[in-house]
């Protein structure tokens, strides 16, 4: 959402595209979701002795891999600091080996089948039933903070303005 807010024009074409795939009679739900956070996948560990970027691992040692260093690298993404989520629309390709936001191997199907249609949803909606913008004309600062999760270091403070829909979505909840 810090990303978004802080791209206005990225914001207006998201809301432009749900719009038009699912309009403002209802809300975006999981069959709307394109079927292609936490930085950390699940913890696994080595089933046997192996060498990950030249470090000796014994068997037994739990791993923990940090996706986010993958989805900044700069030998897999062209500008890997800037917020470009068109790079992720691709007509028939796959960009599995790039992008695991929800963890790789058995694990995956899990996270995949709820984490990324849950993501995709909460942000959808917020986009959907709200106009959005920052409260000041300077951009969010991005720095992150301690913690597995990444928290900001300065929290998100946007305004909102209630678009048609939220009061349709809310008179069907009182039914």
């Amino acid at each position: 959402m810090a990303n978004l807010l802080n791209n206005p024009d990225k914001l207006k074409k998201a809301r432009d595209e749900l719009d038009k795939e699912v309009g403002q009679d209802r809300l975006v739900d999981e069959p709307d979701l394109p079927k292609p956070t936490s930085p950390l996948l699940d913890p696994d560990m080595a089933s046997e002795d192996c060498v990950i970027g030249g470090y000796d691992v014994p068997k037994g040692t739990i791993l923990l891999a940090n996706a986010f260093t993958l989805h900044i690298d700069p030998t897999l993404w062209e500008d890997p600091d800037t917020f470009i989520p068109e790079r992720f629309e691709t007509e028939g390709g796959s960009l599995a080996h790039k992008f695991i936001a929800f963890g790789i191997g058995k694990k995956i199907m899990s996270w995949n089948k709820f984490g990324q249609p849950c993501s995709g949803i909460g942000v959808g909606s917020m986009i959907q039933c709200y106009d959005w913008k920052r409260v000041t004309d300077e951009k969010l600062d991005m720095t992150e903070g301690e913690g597995i999760t990444m928290p900001m270091v300065v929290p998100i403070e946007a305004m909102c303005r209630p678009r048609p829909l939220l009061s349709k979505v809310l008179a069907q909840a009182e039914q």
